[in-house]
This record gives C-alpha cells, sequence and structure tokens, in this order.
C-alpha cells in the first residue's frame, strides 16, 4: 500500500514540476513577445553604461518602427553589421558626416569606438521597466533547466504507466 501512495506523491510532484514549468514558458514567451505584436521589441540590460537612465537588469521597450537618429537619443542597435551580433542601448553623442553614428553610454567616459551605419539601428527606445530585464534573463536559464526536468519528469511517468500496464 505504501509503494501506491509513494507513486502516487511522485506523480503529483511530477505534475507540479510540469505546469510550474508551462507557467514559467508562457510567461517568458509573453514578455520577450507580446511588444512584438504592436511594432516593439524587448531587450534585457545587462551592463551599467546607461545608469542611472536605465538600470542594471531594466527590460527596455524599443520602437522599431522609429530609427532615425538624433543627437540624445536612446538607440538600440546591433554592435557591427552582423544581424547575430550583440545588442547595445546607448545614446546617439553625434552624427558624422557621412552619416555614421557615434554613440556613448552615459555612465561611460569615453564615445564607443565602432561607428553604427543606420541598418544596424534597430530602433528608439521608449521605457525602461526595472528589474523585469532580470526576470527575462533568469528565465532563459531555468527554463532551459525546467524543461529538462519537466520531459525527465513526464518521461518517468510515462515509463512508469507503461511498466504498470505490462504487469
Amino acid at each position: 500500500m505504501s509503494g501506491i501512495q509513494t507513486e502516487d506523491g511522485l506523480r503529483k510532484t511530477l505534475k507540479l514540476i510540469f505546469f510550474v514549468s508551462a507557467a514559467l514558458l508562457v510567461l517568458r514567451a509573453g514578455l520577450s513577445n507580446l511588444p512584438r505584436l504592436f511594432g516593439f521589441s524587448a531587450y534585457a540590460v545587462t551592463s551599467g553604461s546607461m545608469e542611472p537612465e536605465i538600470p542594471v537588469g531594466s527590460l527596455v521597450l524599443v520602437n522599431q518602427q522609429d530609427r532615425t537618429p538624433d543627437v540624445g537619443k536612446i538607440m538600440t542597435y546591433h554592435i557591427t553589421d552582423n544581424p547575430s551580433s550583440m545588442i547595445v542601448t546607448h545614446r546617439v553623442n553625434e552624427i558624422t558626416e557621412t552619416g555614421e553614428l557615434i554613440m556613448k553610454g552615459d555612465a561611460n567616459q569615453t564615445a564607443d569606438l565602432n561607428r553604427i551605419k543606420a541598418e544596424q539601428i534597430i530602433g528608439t527606445d521608449v521605457c525602461a521597466l526595472p528589474y523585469l530585464g532580470y526576470l527575462i534573463s533568469d528565465l532563459r536559464i531555468r527554463i532551459g533547466l525546467t524543461a529538462v526536468s519537466a520531459g525527465a519528469a513526464f518521461g518517468a511517468v510515462f515509463l512508469g504507466k507503461q511498466n504498470k500496464e505490462r504487469e
């Protein structure tokens, strides 16, 4: 009798792990993808280069429709021409005669060395939501671990059911 109770407890625990995993996946997907429906993208801030204006751990909402640079405007862009390169959020410090942007983080002493072309700009920052960036970054890591755990849990339940049916 106690073996059956232990098995039922294990199944309930595994189901709980699965539902928590699913809830985290939905939360992560919502925070990352919901802004895209309205022409925005969301990025987690991982450095202090824009403090105090944008604190580390903030979630920055970027208007992808506004890619027009102006001196003083905070913009998000790819650090190189490669669209899979690192994404940075800095302020437009200067626009050169050739139209390239010289960017600078508010907390940095000097301007960035890279010159940014119009094609590298993702958009203009609309707002920074403190602490939500930590949640996105943390969920990226945890969701991977949770997904593996949930898969293992359901595998164990499924195999347990198959073994029970064979007996």
